[in-house]
C-alpha cells in the first residue's frame, strides 16, 4: 500500500527536516507517528498528501510515484487521501453540513448523493443533529469531528491525520482517537501523527518514531 524508501527532505542550505526515512505500511494498517514538535511528523505527512516533495528517496502509494508524479495526476490521487489537520481548517462562511460536502462537490457528485454521503459521514462521527450549524457554533471537539467527517466522506483510501488532538482536552483527544480506530476497523488505512504517546498506549498499534527528522525506532 504505502512504501517510503531513502526518503530525505532539505529546506535551505541543506537543513534536514527528514533523513534517509524508510519504512512500509500494509493496506489496512493504522500507524502512529510519534516525535516531539520539529522531528519531522508533518513533514513526512505533507510528503504524503503531496503539499511538498522530497529532495531524494521516493514514496509509493498504491501505483503511484508519488515523488515523480506529474501536476495533472496530484488532484486524481488527492481524491484516495483523506486529511485532517490539528487546526480543523473549516470555511467559518459554511455550515458542519457544507464543509463536509465541499469535497463532493469539488469532485461534481449529484445534490442527491451529497446529501446522502454528507449525512452518512456526519452520522458518522456523531454531529447529525448538528449539520447545520457553523462552525462558531461547534466546541472544538466538534469542530475537530467535522473536520474527520470531511476527510473520510469520499471513503479514502488513506488517511492521514497530522496532531488531531493537539488543539483538544484529554476527553476529547481519547474520544477522537476510538473515532479515527473505528474508521480505521471500516478499511481505511490511518496514519496518525502525534507528540502525545501517552494517548496511543492503549490500542497496542505500530508506532514509528522520528527524532530530528530520522526514523529512530519501531514498535508493534
Amino acid at each position: 500500500m504505502l512504501n517510503v524508501e531513502g526518503v530525505s527532505k532539505y529546506y535551505g542550505q541543506r537543513q534536514a527536516a527528514l533523513s534517509n526515512i524508510s519504512f512500509r505500511i500494509d493496506k489496512g494498517e493504522m500507524v502512529f507517528l510519534t516525535g516531539a514538535s520539529g522531528a519531522g511528523k508533518s513533514t513526512l505527512l505533507r510528503l504524503l498528501y503531496l503539499e511538498e516533495k522530497p529532495s531524494a528517496g521516493r514514496i509509493l502509494l498504491d501505483r503511484f510515484d508519488l515523488s515523480r508524479i506529474s501536476k495533472r495526476k496530484i488532484p486524481f490521487l488527492r481524491r484516495h487521501v483523506g486529511v485532517i489537520f490539528q487546526d480543523f481548517r473549516l470555511i467559518p462562511e459554511r455550515t458542519a453540513a457544507e464543509n463536509v460536502a465541499l469535497t463532493l462537490e469539488v469532485l461534481g457528485k449529484s445534490g442527491r448523493e451529497i446529501r446522502r454521503k454528507t449525512d452518512e459521514a456526519l452520522n458518522l462521527v456523531g454531529l447529525l443533529g448538528k449539520r447545520n450549524n457553523y462552525p462558531y457554533q461547534l466546541s472544538g471537539g466538534e469542530a475537530q469531528r467535522v473536520s474527520v467527517a470531511r476527510a473520510v466522506v469520499n471513503e479514502p483510501l488513506v488517511l492521514l491525520a497530522d496532531e488531531p488532538t493537539g488543539n483538544l482536552d484529554e476527553q476529547n483527544s481519547r474520544e477522537l482517537l476510538e473515532l479515527l480506530s473505528e474508521i480505521n476497523m471500516r478499511g481505511a488505512t490511518t496514519i496518525i501523527a502525534t507528540h502525545q504517546v501517552q494517548l496511543t498506549a492503549k490500542y497496542a498499534k505500530r508506532t514509528l518514531n522520528l527524532v530530528s527528522g530520522i526514523l529512530e525506532k519501531e514498535t508493534r
